[in-house]
């Protein structure tokens, strides 16, 4: 018996070290995958045939850019009318893709190769509208404007701006890495940056407001303001202090802090390879004269996992992808 025990663990462990070899990063990577539209329900589905007609072309870009292996993409596309940045462009849109990885299953003796669920590997166009190329500060406003957070910017890809994305940062060890390019017409911007004496200004100002409710809520219930009065000193002493000793020079420069909400602290400000620098809309940019669906800028945006699958993914994309050719399609 024990003999017949010992011949069933050697037989599995061979079999599985079988499988190993037959399914491999190699094998991974012959695999040809294909594009699959995603049918299923979305409240926020495209309806529009002028926006369906540019995401068409965008989707184009996309498949030419990138021939999946060890990947399937799966796409969809959405359209919105609440997250538009002005009133009179009420519309804004998106293209989505997602690419499912191929897998080796060492659980199965055949057909050990399988196509796993949702991954990190993501591909988006967002029209109109930041998307994840800067995000919302929360309730933060500045000159009541929403203020909005630009990451790091690593340089440049073909004549464009490259920013690090949001998810993950290979810096820092995570096996998750994102770029974000924004595409804009020649030589304009739909943001401005936040200068450092706006954003002080504007937080003392929402700590001035925050520290009057504070006490006309302690007074209310009969207790000591000492205790709000020495918490409100110590919060703006530093922006005090930084308004009152640097030079007007020092004050125009862009407002870059670290990530997060930026309402209610402040310590100092951050270097460009680290901090976000603060924007807000560029009203000026925008013509209220076309149709709410053309597209005045784009926000692009993809993002890839550690796996060879993921990685050939993300490194298509940025050679092949053509974004030139999103530019040309903006104000048409």
């Amino acid at each position: 018996m024990k003999y017949c025990v010992l011949i069933f663990i050697i037989a599995l462990f061979a079999n599985t070290l079988i499988v190993h070899a037959q399914c491999s990063n190699d094998s991974l990577m012959a695999i040809k995958g294909k594009w699959v539209k995603n049918t299923g329900s979305n409240s926020n589905k495209a309806k529009s045939p002028e926006t369906i007609k540019r995401m068409d072309q965008m989707l184009q870009l996309l498949q030419s850019a990138y021939i999946p292996k060890g990947t399937e993409g799966k796409y969809w596309y959405n359209e919105q009318t609440d997250r538009s940045l002005r009133k009179n462009i009420p519309l804004t849109y998106d293209l989505t893709a997602d690419f499912m990885e191929y897998y080796c299953n060492s659980f199965q003796k055949n057909n050990n190769l399988k196509l796993g669920n949702e991954t990190g590997d993501w591909f988006f166009i967002w029209a109109n509208t930041f998307g994840r190329f800067a995000m919302e500060d929360m309730d933060f406003m500045i000159e009541n404007k929403q203020v909005y957070q630009l990451t790091p910017q690593l340089g440049e890809l073909n004549g464009f701006p490259l920013f690090a994305g949001a998810d993950g940062n290979e810096l820092q060890g995570s096996n998750q890495f994102s770029r974000t390019i924004l595409i804009s017409r020649q030589g304009q911007l739909p943001y401005t940056t936040v200068t450092r004496k706006q954003y002080l200004l504007a937080f003392l100002k929402y700590r001035e407001d925050s520290y009057q409710k504070d006490i006309a809520y302690a007074q209310s219930q009969h207790n000591s303001i000492s205790f709000w009065e020495t918490a409100y000193q110590k919060d703006i002493q530093p922006a005090k202090e930084y308004l009152a000793n640097q030079p007007e020079q020092e004050l125009a420069k862009p407002a870059l802090l670290k990530p997060g909400n930026h309402k209610n602290d402040f310590k100092n400000f951050e270097n460009e390879d680290k901090g976000r620098m603060l924007i807000v809309v560029n009203e000026s940019y925008f013509n209220s004269k076309p149709a709410a669906y053309v597209p005045q800028f784009v926000a692009v945006y993809w993002k890839w996992g550690g796996s060879t699958p993921g990685r050939n993914c993300g490194t298509m994309i940025e050679k092949n992808f053509d974004f030139k050719a999103l530019q040309q399609m903006l104000d048409k």
